[in-house]
């Protein structure tokens, strides 16, 4: 996203905060534990290593390689190493012991470990003249006969898993998979777990011998279809035979299609672990779709998955060690109170634990054409409009020389580089008339310029003219005013196509009522101008954590929302940007629409300070100062760096930073806590598409590590870039945040600025200027802990060919300033509670002063997010002694 419209405020700088930073970046004290991780059963691949605090979080962590080594690098101090992996069923002694590293030490420790054996049914692990996959296309969605073990599925095609059978079936078709499969005969009646099963676009229903064991997403295309989600299915023993047939039926979109990157595995249920299983319902006691999560003792979130919808509302956490769990229900349609969706649950070692839900789900209207009534109007598709004319958004509009259309689907009627608009009469449920409703599940390729409720605006995510960006990928959500709601409705959505695919190609708009549990925000985001822009807001807790966030829709509306937030007090996260305008408190209300002030963002100063730190280097002398680390990752090969002319020069190799396995050159230092880095980019080689350079912060030196990373190629843009867990797709912004790499080239100054997990992206020309230009702000979980790595990166974008040329100039890191600790009633922040305290607070409780965050802090005793006299009259008693906080 570029957000050329903020800008940076006045730079400032304080002597004592300085003084503060320069001592926190003293030398980081590290060790290394490494050792051998022996397993029975199975290999010790896919097994990792953790370090965990006293806090109980994870510090770091390796993979196990194939000879089943491991090395970990990490703060010095004591930590419980523990071995932990899904196919791992070793009790805690054998898998868990304690470790203590010192500075510039190694330690040793080894494992022996017991891992489960598993059964793949990949073609290539098939054993020989076993029966091979079949697949059945074009099929009834309700037809499913061939679940049955004696289904004849002679007439149906061969095909390989994994792979992309998307040429095998006509978009927006229903399809089958079947294979017949012997498991080992110490398998037979005993419970299984099926996982590592993703199908695109969603598996409607997954059948072992006729059983159904529940699908995750509904005939209709589901809501939405799920399909980079592996799913895990428990398999109960009284239908494993010896000989089995394994259905899964699915559902195709637009795209790829199948089961693309792994077919499904088997394996025994644990003997160390438990299972948690159950079902969603509605009051009414129907299976209900939703989303589900996982949570340990503290609150962290240890996983989450879904149920199965209307046809079984079934949903599974496997593999989890005994103890106690909270397992709550969240998601968009569920509207109840906290009591209902939030349950305690004890786990128990080779036990299946059932735990069942009833929650209000709130009703739903899919705008999908195969889900409109019979004989009721459908999509109509209009095309080569005029950038900005809108008058098709009346409800009056005469669209009858509109074109008939199918939604979802690709509108092939649509050229490229032009402007159209989809339109659709409905009614809506009686109930639902003067309510307030939302409107969401849909995006359009290559972006909605105007979305229209009865001729009211809702708001649009690109311009006219396709946007500064043209966020097609992601999934909008609209309020829409009661005022506007009528028994019989027009909804216009106006869009403009670049080029490749068009329109409403991936899911259809749904309605359903807003909450009666929940609350709704809505505002602008303007310029300094008073215009609206595009830009990005997020809310934070009572406790300070991410809450929500949202993306404005740019120069037309510039309008954000955040939907289904609990009832409560959030403040604005000035972390990233800082906004004008922004409230000190957002009480969130119950069942209603909160409408907030515009409020204008600004990016603060490319360099907090000026303080030269000991991480630094201008890379001014002849050879690499030793505080660099040098690393080829993945298949990169013959990388080098040297010091001339006061930059690094680097040669590297390596076929991408991209997908799941990396390849590049790295040269990059250790840290710990939260941090600013920057780096001037000076030159990339532009010797094929995708060759690239910037600064990484990463995990680890495993290929698959997780990473944030801002990066610039000669052909391409600046982009900001995540692996957000380890092994999983490192993928860009859907939008890139510069123009082409070689425009702003030798001056290419990039960003990346630490908080936990959270990483924002910024970048510049001129790091001294006004110019400073705002990307985002990412989650990346597998960076929690410490320490990481934080570094200079580059690729040739060829796993054969290493590549002279790259330069880099200026790196800097600059430590976060320990958090200043507030004392309750302290508003001055003079570390005692007097009576120019209470006058603050008097101030702020009768509106004649607006409290600044610490202010807030100091003076909000009972956590309701505001200054009351109430609050005012505590802290005079305790001023003058006559009480306490």
């Amino acid at each position: 996203m570029s957000n050329s419209g903020y800008r940076r405020g006045p730079v400032w700088l304080m002597a004592a905060a300085a003084l503060l930073v320069v001592t926190a970046s003293a030398a980081l004290a590290v060790g290394t534990v490494s050792g051998t991780v022996t397993a029975t059963g199975g290999p010790a691949t896919g097994l990792s290593v953790q370090l965990i605090g006293s806090d109980g979080k994870m510090a770091s962590n390796a993979i196990v390689a194939a000879d089943g080594t491991y090395s970990i690098t990490a703060s010095a101090g004591t930590y419980t190493a523990q071995v932990v992996g899904t196919l791992l069923d070793s009790p805690d002694a054998d898998a868990s012991k304690s470790v203590t590293l010192q500075d510039g030490q190694t330690a040793t420790l080894s494992f022996a470990v017991k891992v489960l054996p598993t059964l793949s049914l990949n073609t290539a692990d098939l054993p020989a003249g076993a029966p091979r996959w079949k697949l059945g296309t074009e099929l009834d969605p309700a037809d499913t006969s061939a679940a049955s073990p004696t289904f004849d599925d002679s007439a149906w095609i061969d095909v390989d898993v994994p792979g992309n059978i998307q040429g095998q079936m006509p978009q927006y078709s229903y399809y089958a998979y079947r294979i017949k499969f012997d498991v080992p005969d110490d398998w037979v009646g005993k419970s299984l777990i099926m996982d590592r099963l993703d199908v695109d676009d969603g598996d409607t229903g997954v059948y072992l011998n006729g059983t159904n064991v529940g699908p995750a997403v509904e005939p209709i295309g589901g809501n939405p279809t799920p399909w980079s989600q592996p799913h895990t299915y428990l398999l109960p023993g009284s239908i494993v035979k010896k000989t089995n047939v394994l259905a899964i039926f699915a559902y195709q979109g637009y795209g790829g299609a199948g089961m693309t990157a792994n077919g499904p595995r088997l394996y025994p249920a644990w003997a160390t672990k438990g299972i948690i299983t159950g079902k969603v319902t509605d009051l009414a006691g129907n299976p209900a779709y939703a989303n589900l999560i996982i949570l340990d003792s503290s609150g962290a979130q240890l996983g989450a998955t879904i149920s199965s919808g209307p046809s079984a509302g079934k949903y599974i956490f496997a593999g989890y060690k005994p103890g106690t769990y909270t397992v709550k229900v969240v998601g968009n349609l569920v509207d109840s109170p906290e009591a209902d969706t939030t349950k305690p649950v004890t786990v128990t070692a080779g036990a299946v634990t059932t735990q069942d839900f009833a929650v209000t789900v709130l009703p739903t209207m899919s705008l999908a054409s195969a889900s409109l009534p019979s004989g009721a109007p459908g999509w109509k598709l209009g095309t080569d409009l005029t950038p900005g004319d809108f008058s098709a958004a009346s409800p009056t509009f005469d669209d009858s020389a509109f074109l008939d259309v199918t939604v979802p689907g690709n509108a092939d009627d649509v050229a490229q580089n032009s402007d159209f608009v989809y339109r659709l009469k409905f009614d809506v449920p009686d109930a639902w008339v003067g309510k307030n409703l939302i409107l969401d599940n849909f995006s359009i390729d290559d972006g909605d310029t105007g979305v229209f409720f009865n001729g009211t605006p809702l708001g649009a995510y690109a311009e006219p003219t396709g946007g500064p960006a043209s966020p097609w990928g992601i999934i909008r959500t609209y309020a829409i005013p009661g005022s506007a709601v009528k028994k019989t409705n027009v909804l216009a959505i106006f869009a403009h196509q670049g080029g490749g695919g068009v329109g409403m190609t991936g899911n259809a708009p749904r309605l359903y009522p807003m909450w009666t549990t929940k609350g709704t925000v809505v505002g602008t985001i303007v310029g300094a101008d008073g215009k609206p822009i595009f830009g990005s807001v997020s809310l934070l807790d009572s406790t300070g954590k991410l809450a929500a966030s949202a993306t404005s829709s740019g120069p037309m509306y510039g309008q954000y929302i955040m939907a289904g937030l609990t009832p409560g007090a959030y403040k604005f996260d000035q972390w990233a940007l800082t906004y004008a305008g922004a409230p000190s408190v957002v009480n969130v209300e119950a069942g209603k629409i909160l409408t907030l002030s515009p409020v204008t963002p600004a990016v603060p100063p490319f360099f907090e300070d000026s303080v030269k730190r000991p991480m630094d280097d201008d890379f001014s002398g002849t050879t690499l100062d030793p505080k660099w680390q040098v690393a080829d990752v993945g298949d990169a090969t013959g990388g080098d760096q040297y010091l001339a002319d006061g930059l690094l020069n680097v040669t590297a190799g390596g076929h991408d930073i991209w997908d799941q396995n990396d390849g590049f050159h790295y040269i990059y230092q250790t840290i710990s806590g939260d941090f600013t880095a920057t780096l001037q980019v000076v030159a990339i080689p532009d010797n094929r598409d995708w060759e690239l350079g910037g600064l990484m912060i990463r995990k680890d030196l495993d290929q698959q590590s997780p990473h944030a990373f801002i990066q610039v190629s000669p052909r391409h843009d600046i982009q900001d870039k995540l692996r957000p867990t380890r092994g999983s797709f490192s993928n860009d912004n859907p939008e890139p945040i510069a123009s082409t790499g070689n425009s702003i080239l030798p001056n290419a100054w990039l960003k990346l600025k630490r908080q936990g997990t959270r990483v924002a992206y910024y970048w510049t020309t001129d790091p001294t200027g006004s110019d400073v230009h705002f990307g985002s702000v990412r989650d990346v979980p597998g960076l929690a802990g410490d320490p990481v790595l934080v570094g200079i990166a580059a690729t040739s974008h060829s796993a054969t060919d290493i590549d002279d040329g790259f330069k880099f100039d200026n790196f800097r890191v600059i430590p976060a300033a320990p958090p200043v600790t507030v004392v309750k009633g302290d508003l001055n922040g003079n570390g005692k509670v007097d009576i120019a305290d209470a006058t603050l607070a008097l101030q702020i409780a009768v509106g004649l002063r607006q409290p600044s965050a610490d202010q807030l802090k100091a003076g909000d005793l009972n956590g309701d997010g505001r200054v009351a006299i109430n609050e005012v009259t505590l802290i005079l008693k305790a001023a003058v002694g006559l009480g306490s906080l």
